[in-house]
């Protein structure tokens, strides 16, 4: 009877084992700092229309994180975010990563895409926030 119940609990570990999903890893040629500026944009509520200013942004990408902070305010929505999903789409010139980023703090996930062409990391804003465009700095 000992033995059954060990053997069960044996299977269940290899079968959690099996079926736990590994964590995403975002390739070492994306890895690094991003900056740019998310653009102006206005946001209406009853009879109000409420301006944002355009505001510079760091995106921070390692191998298995993702923070977004803006520089003007010190404010950081997501700290160390975790990559949900990443995957590569096209070929050749038209190739592009899409990362969706997990954060405990927020309702809704962060999407990002890079465009290898360019070397352009694009930021999705939540509606009715603007796509914010960085670049790659260099390092020194």
């Amino acid at each position: 009877c000992m033995k059954y119940g060990l053997f069960i609990a044996l299977l269940n570990l290899l079968f959690l084992a099996a079926n736990a999903q590994p964590t995403a890893k975002i390739p070492k040629k994306l890895c690094g700092m991003y900056t740019g500026s998310q653009p102006a944009y206005a946001i209406e509520s009853s009879d109000q229309v409420s301006s944002v200013l355009p505001a510079s942004m760091i995106i921070v990408l390692t191998r298995t994180s993702v923070s977004v902070c803006y520089q003007s305010s010190k404010l950081c929505p997501v700290v160390d975010g975790e990559v949900k999903t990443i995957r590569k789409e096209g070929k050749g010139k038209s190739k592009r990563w899409k990362i969706q980023v997990f954060s405990p703090n927020s309702l809704f996930t962060e999407d990002l895409v890079f465009y290898t062409k360019n070397k352009e990391l694009t930021r999705i804003g939540v509606f009715p926030q603007p796509n914010t465009v960085l670049k790659k700095s260099r390092k020194k």
